[in-house]
């Protein structure tokens, strides 16, 4: 004989608060595990954040004119801009963003040379090319200074060759000349050589140079460019950005 026997549910209500009551007491037994666990965590993406490097948009703003608008003309000052107006201002900005005007920025400010451990108001005035048209050459200098000369020392420490500040010296493919050494004592310091060419790709990833000008510009071969460069020094961004306009 079959009996009707209720089946009993897999889950009860019952159990359900039991489970539920078991994990808020054990989250209220581990709170002061879980706020110390945040704490920590909080604590470290601070300071994280405090001492990341931190990266700064150096801009500027040019105003582009044609030679021979006349400003003081307002028949011609006043006339819409011609249909080579924005070619005009994009072969400036290609002229601008070209690998030798990179290039010149980099040497002329030296930004491929390193001086190592100077202090603050310090200062050597160094140039050093290569003939090489290697991207990759990299040269680890050590030189030693004096009141009248400098030296370039090798890896142990001796003299390879001495000269007089202001005059040149070779060196396997680069030519050195320090003009003056601004130092608290006389030492010998660690200087870093690249090649310019190593670092174009960088400095123009940091670069963004763009027209502001419209289809309908009002005045004549006339727009607005901007320039800006990414860096962690503001001074030197500031500097970079100068040269660069000029």
């Amino acid at each position: 004989i079959g009996l009707g026997i209720p089946a009993e549910p897999l889950f009860r209500s019952d159990d359900k608060d039991i489970d539920l009551g078991k994990i808020f007491r054990f989250l209220m037994m581990q709170s002061k595990l879980i706020i110390s666990f945040a704490l920590i965590v909080f604590a470290l993406s601070f300071l994280s954040y405090i001492y990341a490097p931190k990266n700064y948009s150096i801009k500027s703003l040019l105003q582009y004119e044609a030679f021979d608008q006349n400003v003081f003309d307002p028949s011609q000052a006043l006339q819409i801009a011609p249909p080579n107006a924005s070619a005009d201002i994009s072969n400036m900005i290609q002229l601008y963003e070209s690998r030798t005007n990179y290039l010149k920025v980099i040497q002329d400010l030296k930004l491929n040379i390193t001086i190592n451990d100077l202090d603050d108001g310090e200062s050597i005035d160094i140039n050093i090319t290569t003939d090489k048209n290697d991207p990759v050459v990299s040269k680890d200098l050590r030189f030693s200074f004096s009141k009248n000369d400098y030296s370039l020392l090798d890896d142990d420490s001796n003299e390879i060759q001495t000269s007089k500040y202001g005059q040149q010296i070779s060196y396997n493919d680069l030519k050195i000349s320090i003009n003056s050494a601004n130092l608290k004592e006389y030492r010998s310091l660690k200087i870093n050589f690249m090649n310019p060419q190593s670092l174009y790709s960088s400095f123009k990833g940091r670069m963004d140079v763009r027209s502001l000008a419209t289809s309908n510009s009002f005045f004549k071969n006339e727009g607005l460019i901007t320039v800006s460069y990414v860096t962690e020094d503001i001074d030197l961004g500031r500097e970079i950005i100068n040269y660069a306009n000029y």
